[in-house]
Order: C-alpha cells, then sequence, then structure tokens
C-alpha cells in the first residue's frame, strides 16, 4: 500500500464516538442521551424535590422527638451532663452560665460565697486569651436521689491557674451538689493541685 493510499484510508476510519457507542449498545437510550431532554430535567427536578421533602421531614422528626423527650436520666447521668455542661461554659468562658449552675446560698471551706466566685471567674477568664480543660470524672456518689458528691480532675491546658490561689496545671475538685426543683446546683466545693490537700 503507498502513502497516498494510506491516507486515504485513514481519512475514511469513523471512530466511533462516545453518542455512537451508547446508541450502539442501547438504542432506546438515545433519546436520554440528549442533554436538552426535558426527560432528563424532569428527573433532576423530581430528585431535588424528593430529597428536599426528606430532608424537611427529618427535621420535623427531630422537633417531634425533642419536644416529645427522651428516657428520663438518672441521678448519674444527669450528673455526668452537669459536668459536662461545666466544661463547654468553661471553654466559652462563660461566667453567666456557669453563675446559673450555682446556687445562690454556695458556700465553702475557702469562706467564698456565690458573688465572691463569680469574681474568681471573672479575673480567671480576663487572664485568659482562651481556655483549654480536660475533665475526668473519678467519681459520683449519689445520696437519696437529691444530694450528690462529684470528684473531678481537671486539666487546665496552656493556662495560669494562680487565680485558685496555687500554681498547677492540673486540679481535684469535690463538688457538692443539690437537686434543687429537678435541677442540680452546687452548694459547694473544695479544690487544689493534684497531688495536695483540697480545701
Amino acid at each position: 500500500m503507498s502513502p497516498a493510499d494510506m491516507r486515504t484510508t485513514s481519512q475514511k476510519i469513523n471512530y466511533p464516538t462516545a453518542h455512537s457507542v451508547f446508541y450502539h449498545r442501547n438504542p432506546a437510550n438515545a433519546v436520554r442521551w440528549n442533554p436538552n431532554c426535558n426527560a432528563i430535567r424532569q428527573w433532576l427536578v423530581l430528585l431535588w424535590q424528593v430529597a428536599t421533602m426528606r430532608k424537611t421531614i427529618f427535621s420535623l422528626l427531630c422537633v417531634f422527638l425533642a419536644g416529645c423527650g427522651g428516657p428520663e436520666q438518672g441521678p448519674e447521668e444527669a450528673l455526668r451532663a452537669w459536668v459536662d455542661a461545666a466544661e463547654a461554659y468553661a471553654e466559652d468562658k462563660d461566667r453567666g452560665g456557669l453563675l446559673d449552675m450555682i446556687d445562690e446560698n454556695y458556700a465553702d471551706g475557702r469562706g467564698y460565697d456565690h458573688t465572691q466566685i463569680g469574681n474568681l471567674l471573672r479575673i480567671y477568664f480576663l487572664r485568659q486569651k482562651s481556655v483549654g480543660l480536660v475533665t475526668n470524672i473519678n467519681d459520683i456518689s449519689v445520696m437519696g436521689g437529691t444530694a450528690a458528691l462529684v470528684n473531678v480532675t481537671v486539666v487546665m491546658a496552656g493556662t495560669n491557674a494562680d487565680t485558685f490561689g496555687v500554681r498547677a496545671d492540673a486540679y481535684n475538685f469535690e463538688l457538692e451538689l443539690e437537686n434543687l426543683d429537678d435541677e442540680w446546683k452546687l452548694i459547694g466545693a473544695r479544690w487544689g493541685a493534684v497531688g495536695k490537700e483540697m480545701h
């Protein structure tokens, strides 16, 4: 075959296109292959409507379940949730949120009351650009379902803790709580650096 014949032959080759292959394998799909086909647009709209409806139903179901409430928490679960909430408030430097968790008649062995604890928190948060805590619950003792002692260790990562009267990165806290009107409130506390006596 001469070069001229080869050029003529190559010009006659019809390379398959995506459209021709798709149509050859399934001619019935030729209509759907057209990107301008109304059927495609209708299916896309239908899928979008179904997805939107499912999302809406799911959201309404979550609201309904939240309104109905789940199983009633036992004292220990409620106290663990209380500690988690206190940690979140502290990391957000939400002094008001923490004070709402402390009973107005709070008193401890150091002579602090509700107002003075609030002042300690104010000073502490002002000194910190950010607060990072790691809290571990060591023990929970519930007495009669209305009183509890919670022993926790709190690691104050990257913070200056001298507001509490000692310099340390980790503290032990013994929290005294009382269930007042179905809400746990802090009524007293002792704390100290890990390995040292709590006051």
